[in-house]
């Protein structure tokens, strides 16, 4: 689906002034966004039921930003993501893209609203609320940690198994999501392996859109791992 299509949930058959919009950015027809969307659907419908919050309900609105698409279109994300607040009028936006949070993070700044990010855990996200504050508090990450925190958790998951087993040549397969970020994170996960004593034997980036992993199986267990 092409990004900057829109999806309305409305309380009742007319929007009211007083509801509070919120804004919903992922790729809807995919994994992340389609889930994102649909939760807030749910949330809303039980909330407005219940009286709504302070007497206003709530009304989803939201945008296709195409980000789970391969190869992801930066421009078709950014446009969305601008029209949820120019157009839409969110009040708050909750995005679920991996790749250009940083971005979607510089629009809020410049106009004011809230975001939160689901899925990104680019340490930099946070990194700029503490440098600047003034500029960036509309930012909240929910739902995961940041990329330290991450590779940390791995890490340990990784030598807890070693330790129980005696494993200790490993192979990685990550997917590519066309993010600096991402593929910087994956290093530095290979690096702190490598530095804990762990052969890497084999590695593989794969593209979002292939199902079948047979092939990767097999070149990993033909490496040893």
């Amino acid at each position: 689906m092409a990004g900057g299509f829109i999806y309305f949930f409305l309380a009742g058959t007319t929007p009211s002034a007083e509801t509070i919009k919120i804004g919903i950015c992922g790729d809807l027809d995919n994994t992340s966004g389609r889930a994102s969307w649909r939760g807030a659907i749910l949330a809303a419908e039980e909330v407005n039921a219940q009286g709504g919050v302070l007497g206003r309900d709530f009304e989803i609105v939201a945008e296709d930003d195409d980000s789970e698409s391969f190869p992801m279109d930066v421009g078709v994300a950014i446009n969305a993501f601008t029209r949820l607040i120019t157009h839409d009028k969110a009040d708050y936006v909750i995005a679920s893209s991996v790749g250009v949070a940083l971005s979607y993070q510089e629009i809020c700044s410049q106009h004011k609203k809230i975001l939160f990010t689901t899925t990104d855990i680019n340490d930099v996200l946070t990194e700029r609320v503490v440098e600047d504050y003034d500029k960036y508090r509309y930012y909240f990450r929910t739902g995961s940690g940041n990329e330290t925190a991450a590779r940390a958790g791995t890490l340990d998951s990784i030598l807890t198994l070693r330790n129980y087993t005696g494993f200790n040549k490993i192979g990685y397969l990550y997917h590519d999501f066309g993010s600096s970020g991402w593929n910087l994170y994956v290093s530095l996960l290979v690096d702190s392996l490598v530095e804990n004593g762990f052969e890497v034997v084999f590695d593989a980036m794969v593209p979002l859109n292939v199902i079948d992993f047979t092939s990767y199986l097999a070149a990993a267990e033909a490496a040893g791992v």
